[in-house]
């Protein structure tokens, strides 16, 4: 092992050997050079004279990088080009994690007096995700999650990393499965003492948020298995956040409750600019860090503790992607230090809480419960449907014909299953969607 993974162990096993017991084997070997490039450039871009430092790969002159005008035209002159051509730390543009972690305080201000990682820059949640398994995650080693997922998790977790997927049902009479949730996680903590779990809200690809005493019955149930000696690792992909619906919801993140919940609890909180700026091809997205430490031995050692982490996820970072898109944190750093981009998620909100509502109201159509009925749903992009009836109708069938003979596509999540992206049809073409949706489960069924 790299002494300098040695010293970040020996930093993170001595603050939390419970999160320090919990990282993978890759993750225990990683770390952030400490005398690489990225750090001999930072020293040079300190101290050396502007003319006379040759640290950086990048072609320069005086007044900066040589990027392309035919480049520089497409794009707004309140960028610099540095803004737009120069390479990021590793770690992100320090003035945009800074004001991220301002937003996700903004967002669950009962953060506020809690202690936290910075956020790191990713490329994107899904990179996110990737990073955290491969801190957390070892080869044969278990992850909890519920039966309506995100199919990536499928293709990272059990493809990509080799570890396996337990599932609990996620609804029980239209709310969220508590008793199947809390066996699920105990008979994990019983079977290896650590239980690995995703909680994804607002879920894709149900679209649904609990409520605050669904919330606060998952926080006791996790808190219940640390108590009695577990460690968990509770990974909260929140790509979603913000876009609630409807008033019985929870609404803010489970990352606060979870902050300084037990010592034996770790949370990591995945978010970013995809859904909650509309941003999608930009790929920023940020992973931080919160554990309740088991020692500290001075008043500096939860920034200690949290560099050392950072250290270990930016060391990832570096050896994958080695830095994310400098234009797109360039721009959401300029769009933060500013207020107008509250104005344009409350328009585009206001949009997709109209289509919700349409959908609710086309649905209110008893004949539809023939053939499929809707999970509960109340907030993000999505909103899925179980097909039912005497003839047990098979998702896939019914989304090739809707597209063959509608032009209606839609997922099949599963044999019973079909996920529609309310948040992608205008609201005038919604019932045309569930119309043909029944057309189709009356001609299979016929």
């Amino acid at each position: 092992m790299n002494p300098q993974a040695k010293i970040l162990n020996d930093v993170i096993e001595s603050q939390s050997p419970a999160l320090y017991s919990l990282l993978s084997k890759r993750g225990k070997s990683l770390f952030f050079p400490a005398k690489g490039i990225m750090s001999q450039a930072k020293e040079a871009k300190e101290a050396a004279d502007s003319n006379l430092n040759a640290t950086i790969g990048i072609a320069q002159d005086a007044d900066g990088p040589l990027g392309f005008s035919s480049l520089r035209r497409f794009i707004s002159d309140e960028l610099s080009g540095a803004e737009i051509f120069n390479y990021s730390s590793s770690y992100g543009n320090q003035k945009l994690r800074e004001l991220w972690r301002q937003r996700i305080i903004e967002l669950t201000p009962s953060l506020k007096d809690k202690v936290f990682s910075m956020p790191l820059v990713t490329a994107g949640l899904t990179h996110g995700l990737y990073i955290t398994c491969q801190l957390f995650l070892d080869a044969g080693e278990t992850i909890v999650l519920p039966d309506k997922i995100w199919g990536n998790y499928r293709l990272m977790i059990q493809t990509n990393h080799k570890a396996n997927i337990v599932s609990f049902p996620f609804f029980k009479n239209q709310h969220f499965h508590q008793q199947a949730f809390e066996t699920c996680i105990h008979e994990q903590a019983e079977k290896t003492g650590q239980v690995r779990l995703i909680l994804n809200f607002p879920n894709n690809p149900t679209g649904y948020s609990p409520s605050p005493q669904e919330a606060k019955n998952i926080i006791k149930s996790l808190l219940k298995v640390a108590e009695q000696g577990a460690r968990l690792l509770v990974i909260l992909d929140e790509a979603y956040f913000g876009l609630f619906f409807k008033q019985d919801i929870y609404k803010y993140s489970l990352f606060s409750e979870l902050a300084d919940l037990h010592e034996n609890i770790t949370a990591v909180k995945l978010c970013g600019s995809t859904k909650e700026f509309f941003a999608w091809g930009f790929r920023i997205g940020f992973i931080t860090f919160a554990n309740k430490l088991a020692s500290k031995s001075s008043p500096n050692s939860p920034k200690l503790f949290y560099d050392a982490l950072e250290k270990k996820a930016a060391g990832n970072l570096r050896a994958s992607v080695s830095n994310c898109s400098t234009l797109s944190q360039s721009m959401l750093t300029r769009l933060l230090s500013e207020s107008s981009y509250k104005e344009d998620f409350k328009k585009n909100y206001d949009i997709l809480e109209v289509r919700l509502k349409e959908v609710q109201r086309v649905l209110q159509n008893k004949d539809y419960e023939k053939f499929f009925i809707a999970y509960p749903y109340n907030s993000g992009y999505f909103m899925l449907v179980k097909l039912q009836g005497e003839l047990a109708l098979k998702a896939e069938t019914v989304r090739t014909m809707l597209l063959e003979k509608h032009k209606v596509g839609v997922i099949a999540t599963s044999e019973s299953d079909i996920r529609i992206a309310f948040s992608c049809i205008e609201k005038q073409h919604i019932a045309k969607v569930f119309q043909a949706l029944y057309s189709v489960c009356q001609d299979l069924s016929s």
